[in-house]
């Protein structure tokens, strides 16, 4: 599926474009965070009440955006499944007769159907959501940058771990795909095969024996798909940990930065 991914320039502008400024908006929520509780310290009631005001308007621009993000990045998705799909019917149904029999027509069904929605599910949105979450990411080291070096430092080195200690069990989980989708294919063939030959087995009273198979294989199959979806659910715990643990630590450094005067409660809580 990789080598006929293609995105469409314009809707990734437009998607890229949403996604920043959604990014740029989450980032100025920290920022109005650290001086609603810096203004609530000096009591000062008259920048206090213009934070309010522009709170209200940071949360119509920040739900327009962010409804403009998912909905750039779901029409993104459609329209490279639509475009995927188009090609792909086109290669199949320009073979010559000869190389379009050496494969049964249920592995260009699925191909066509279970495959391109794992597709969509599975890799094409994990690349929509890498390039989504990639902005948050450079806005808030930025942030942080301008509020002290050592936390920045601290959460980028954290970020990595995030991301690196779950890569560790992706290629077992990248490996239980295949295996997932060789599966499903198999009993689709089989599907096909025992349906388009109903007559045969009806004829010579098959179907006991044939719904035992079914069954056996049809467990196979959830067996190999609750292995793969063990190995999804691992990785997200170990990210969801880590992600806890470094929130925790970010927390104490800046707990003792506030101590020795080097940042403010409000930018401590931001």
């Amino acid at each position: 599926m990789g080598k006929h991914f293609k995105l469409p320039f314009r809707k990734l502008i437009l998607f890229i474009g949403a996604s920043l400024i959604s990014a740029v908006l989450s980032v100025s929520l920290a920022f109005i965070i650290q001086v609603t509780i810096d203004s609530a310290g000096q009591r000062d009631g008259v920048k206090f009440k213009r934070i309010v005001l522009i709170s209200l308007i940071f949360i119509v621009l920040y739900a327009v955006f962010c409804y403009l993000k998912t909905y750039y990045m779901q029409k993104l998705s459609n329209t490279v499944t639509e475009d995927l799909r188009n090609r792909l019917f086109e290669k199949i149904s320009s073979q010559t007769y000869v190389d379009y029999r050496k494969r049964p027509v249920s592995d260009y069904l699925s191909v066509l159907t279970n495959d391109i929605h794992t597709y969509q599910d599975g890799a094409l949105r994990s690349k929509l959501l890498i390039i989504q979450n990639s902005f948050p990411m450079v806005a808030a080291i930025i942030a942080l940058l301008l509020t002290d070096i050592k936390i920045t430092l601290l959460v980028i080195l954290s970020t990595i771990i995030i991301f690196f200690v779950p890569a560790m069990i992706r290629k077992k989980i990248n490996l239980a795909q295949e295996e997932t989708t060789k599966e499903i294919s198999d009993l689709t063939n089989y599907c096909e095969s025992h349906l388009e030959g109903f007559y045969e087995v009806y004829t010579y009273g098959k179907q006991e024996y044939v719904q035992a198979d079914f069954q056996k294989r049809n467990t196979i199959y959830h067996k190999i798909r609750m292995k793969l979806e063990q190995l999804i659910a691992e990785s997200e715990t170990i990210s969801a940990s880590l992600s806890v643990a470094t929130e925790l630590i970010i927390l104490f450094v800046s707990g003792n930065l506030v101590f020795t005067n080097v940042i403010t409660v409000g930018a401590m809580v931001a």
